[in-house]
C-alpha cells in the first residue's frame, strides 16, 4: 500500500518536471521560451521555472509553477519595471529575508502572438542556499516606505510541486511576466 501511494505520488509529480539536464539557463530559455504560461484574466500570462542544482552544479530538479495569482496595478508595471531597471527583486519577505536578491538576467520587449501584443518582462534569480528550506511557492514583492512606516506588498505569487534543498544548493528562477496591451 505505501509502494503504490509513493508511486501516485512520483506519477502526479513526474509529470510536471522536465528533463533539462546539463543544459545552461540560456538555452532553457532558448529551448523552451517559456511558452506553457499560464493565462489570467486574458490580460496576463506568468510563467516560472525553478531550477535546483547542488553544490557541484548536478541538476537536482526543474519545476515550473502550476498556479500563480497577480494583482493587475499599475503598481505591479512601475515595479516590474523597477525590477528590469535596477536588476534587484524582493522575494522572500515572510521567511525573514528582508533584502533584496540580485537579478542576473532582465529583459524588457514587446512580442505579438495570435491573441495580440503583450509588453512582456523576463528576469532571472539565482540564489545559494545558507540553510537547508523546502520551496513550495515564490513571490514578487514590493516595499515602499513612507516617513513612520514601511509596507510590503505581495504583487505576483507562484506555487509549485515542492523542492527540498540543502545548504550548498544553488536556486534559479526564471520569470516570465506577460501584459496583454489593450488599445483604446
Amino acid at each position: 500500500m505505501r509502494r503504490m501511494a509513493f508511486l501516485i505520488v512520483l506519477i502526479i509529480f513526474w509529470s510536471s518536471l522536465y528533463q533539462a539536464s546539463g543544459e545552461t539557463i540560456e538555452d532553457i530559455i532558448t529551448n523552451n521560451e517559456l511558452v506553457n504560461v499560464q493565462e489570467i484574466n486574458d490580460i496576463y500570462k506568468v510563467k516560472i521555472i525553478q531550477i535546483v542544482r547542488d553544490s557541484q552544479g548536478t541538476l537536482v530538479s526543474a519545476t515550473s509553477n502550476v498556479y500563480s495569482g497577480i494583482i493587475p496595478t499599475e503598481t505591479l508595471e512601475k515595479s516590474l519595471d523597477r525590477i528590469y531597471e535596477n536588476k534587484n527583486v524582493l522575494l522572500f519577505p515572510w521567511l525573514g529575508i528582508e533584502e533584496f536578491q540580485t537579478v542576473n538576467y532582465s529583459k524588457k520587449d514587446i512580442i505579438r502572438d495570435e491573441k495580440g501584443d503583450y509588453e512582456k518582462w523576463q528576469f532571472i534569480v539565482e540564489h545559494g542556499e545558507m540553510e537547508r528550506t523546502f520551496y513550495a511557492d515564490i513571490g514578487i514583492f514590493d516595499k515602499f516606505e513612507t516617513s513612520n512606516r514601511i509596507y510590503v506588498i505581495k504583487l505576483l505569487d507562484a506555487q509549485f510541486p515542492g523542492s527540498m534543498v540543502d545548504v550548498g544548493d544553488k536556486t534559479t528562477w526564471i520569470f516570465e511576466i506577460q501584459k496583454k496591451i489593450i488599445l483604446n
